[in-house]
């Protein structure tokens, strides 16, 4: 496998824009880190590309030589997907353009995007995409795995809202993917995983969001279960604009849990609100009814960030 990155590299360094990344370089050892640390692993070349042109270099390079490879967009791949040992790492780190069209509510969105790149551009027109709840997370894994998050109730999964796609495949070639163009395609990028090419650009559609109304609260361990019953029961009839999340945990030692709570199992409830916050004040009550009064904390942000 290292004779097989070293003729990649041979392959690739006198045509490619970006950067090639070896073991013992310097920048190496930070582009090959990812989100889960238990995954450590030595790629032979990283292939940071600089553009789309780089993409189709690195993957004709890859077939010919038949390498090992990997795609990384925010190496957030919880089974390590976005690296490997001994072969070639397609980063697509550089390519993090977004461009917003306000008047149509749509976006291009370029393949090594970061959540939080998305939002950045999209909030300026007060609008949004659906999608994770981690600012750092790749846009690309999480599109092409379906994508949930703070607004799925509201405007659907993150592959829901794609109306598009341009991806390298394995030949190099250029494809453009959407509803009328390479369909089957299309129907299988929309939640089907990544193994189907390099999605260079996404083309989304954007949601006008102007003011959430954000709640948290902790519910001790005695009064699990029946916050649990109530949230089956009341969640199946709550308008969409609610979204109510609730995991087990031990409660944090900080000065915004309860003294009596810290350290102690809880069900700990997030929630947001997307429409009127005076027709969402009902619900927020209703749900955090069960939790301990004084480790309620309510948030509201008029600017959409979600």
């Amino acid at each position: 496998m290292v004779e097989a990155s070293k003729e990649v590299y041979c392959s690739l360094h006198r045509r490619f824009n970006g950067d090639l990344l070896r073991p013992g370089e310097s920048g190496y050892e930070d582009a090959r880190s990812i989100w889960n640390g238990m995954v450590a692993r030595t790629p032979g070349l990283i292939a940071r590309c600089a553009d789309v042109t780089d993409v189709q270099s690195s993957v004709r390079a890859a077939s010919e030589i038949g390498i090992l490879t990997a795609v990384r967009c925010g190496g957030h791949s919880l089974a390590g997907f976005s690296t490997c040992d001994g072969g070639m790492v397609i980063d697509l780190s550089r390519m993090r353009q977004v461009a917003v069209d306000p008047d149509t509510r749509r976006a291009t969105i370029a393949g090594g995007c970061l959540l939080g790149s998305i939002d950045v551009a999209t909030q300026k027109a007060g609008l949004v995409f659906p999608s994770g709840v981690v600012s750092h997370t790749g846009a690309a894994g999480l599109i092409l795995g379906g994508g949930t998050g703070w607004l799925t109730r509201r405007f659907g999964l993150s592959c829901d809202n794609v109306e598009g796609f341009t991806l390298v495949t394995a030949d190099g070639s250029v494809v453009r993917a959407a509803s009328k163009e390479n369909p089957d395609l299309f129907w299988a990028l929309r939640g089907g995983g990544g193994n189907f090419g390099v999605v260079t650009e996404f083309e989304v559609k954007l949601h006008s969001l102007t003011a959430v109304v954000l709640a948290e609260g902790l519910t001790p361990q005695g009064n699990v279960r029946p916050l649990l019953e109530c949230w089956r029961d009341f969640m199946a009839e709550a308008p969409f604009d609610l979204k109510w999340n609730i995991d087990l945990r031990l409660a944090r030692h900080t000065k915004r849990v309860p003294a009596d709570l810290r350290g102690q199992p809880v069900a700990s409830s997030s929630l947001i609100w997307t429409g009127d916050p005076e027709a969402g004040r009902p619900y927020l009550q209703r749900a955090l009814s069960m939790c301990a009064p004084d480790s309620v904390v309510h948030r509201f942000t008029n600017n959409g960030g979600f």
